[in-house]
């Protein structure tokens, strides 16, 4: 049996992405060189503001509130921070559905952010043909996204680079919480409290990728996983 958006196994309806190691290694290896990537890019930008709570230029709640803690991250703790096995960062998948209107792209963008969103896209093109349970799980890939992606020929990319530059933001950029959890884990190197910064990121991935209907199953993974509790109630964790 098969879910409106992704493959389950045949026993007991589980994703079939929701195991212990999810991703191909080279996968794994290839996303945390990418968020090693803008993480570095993104430190970069934040150590040339001499106030960024007054500098901020629109900078979300996740970097404001916590600049600190993440001019204090030093090179051990920013590459276990990029090894958590999703993509850091979210793209604006939703620009590469033909429903979606070209928005005006911004007159100047930085060259190490097309590049990033460059490389970002033919990554993304190749795993939604190649593994698209992998472009799921590890880039936050909506299976529209995908399917759209997939209609693009490789040179039909270069015009969507200036809008996925444009989109590149910090995934749960506006949940300070989140990432107080995931810097405090990565600074710490503590590997429980990595573990259940993976297992929490993922749950957040599944709300926003899963059918409601197959939110359940994942709560009870993650609680046999963990070793928490189900919070008994019909409303989705994430």
């Amino acid at each position: 049996m098969q879910s409106e958006v992704f493959p389950y196994s045949t026993t007991g309806q589980t994703p079939l992405w929701w195991i212990a190691e999810p991703l191909d290694p080279a996968i794994r290896t290839q996303i945390a060189a990418f968020n090693r990537i803008g993480l570095q890019m993104q430190r970069e930008a934040l150590g040339e503001l001499n106030d960024p709570a007054a500098e901020s230029g629109g900078l979300p709640p996740a970097i404001t509130e916590l600049c600190e803690t993440w001019r204090a991250l030093d090179d051990a703790a920013l590459s276990r921070l990029s090894a958590m096995p999703y993509l850091l960062f979210e793209m604006g998948f939703q620009e590469l559905r033909p429903e979606v209107p070209a928005r005006p792209s911004p007159a100047t963008i930085a060259d190490a952010r097309r590049e990033f969103a460059r490389s970002l896209l033919n990554y993304a093109w190749y795993l939604a043909r190649a593994n698209p349970l992998g472009a799921a799980v590890g880039l936050g890939m909506p299976a529209a996204s995908a399917a759209a992606l997939r209609e693009l020929s490789f040179s039909d990319q270069e015009m969507y680079v200036p809008r996925i530059a444009a989109c590149l933001s910090l995934r749960w950029a506006d949940r300070p919480t989140v990432w107080r959890g995931m810097l405090a884990a990565a600074t710490s190197g503590n590997d429980r409290a990595l573990q259940l910064e993976r297992v929490s990121g993922l749950r957040r991935l599944a709300g926003e990728l899963l059918p409601v209907s197959s939110q359940r199953v994942l709560r009870t993974r993650t609680a046999a996983t963990t070793g928490r509790q189900e919070t008994r109630s019909d409303q989705p964790l994430w």
